[in-house]
C-alpha cells in the first residue's frame, strides 16, 4: 500500500512541476494575450493519456505496476495542478482587475 502511495505521489509532483514549467514556456514563447500553456497542456495530455492508457492495458501484467505513477500520479498531477503564479498573479491578470 505505501509503495502505490509513493508512486502516486512522485507522479503528481513530476507531473505538476511539467505542467508548471509547459506554462512558463508557453507564456515566454507565446506572450501573455490567452492562456496557450493550459490549452497546450490539456490538448497534448489528453492525447497522450489515451495512447498511455491503450498502451498500459495492452501490455499486459508487466505495464499494470505503471498504471498508480503514470495515470493516477503524473496525468492528475498536470491535469489538477493549480498555477497561482500565471493562473492569479500574473500581470496580465492584474491589469484586468
Amino acid at each position: 500500500m505505501s509503495s502505490i502511495l509513493l508512486l502516486i505521489a512522485s507522479g503528481g509532483a513530476i507531473g505538476a512541476v511539467s505542467r508548471y514549467l509547459t506554462g512558463i514556456a508557453a507564456t515566454h514563447l507565446l506572450g501573455d494575450v490567452f492562456p496557450f500553456g493550459t490549452l497546450i497542456v490539456n490538448f497534448v495530455g489528453c492525447l497522450a493519456m489515451g495512447f498511455v492508457s491503450v498502451l498500459l492495458i495492452d501490455g499486459g501484467s508487466n505495464s499494470t505496476k505503471f498504471i498508480p505513477f503514470i495515470m493516477t500520479g503524473f496525468f492528475r498531477g498536470v491535469y489538477y495542478y493549480v498555477n497561482l503564479y500565471t493562473g492569479c498573479l500574473d500581470p496580465a491578470c492584474q491589469r484586468q482587475v
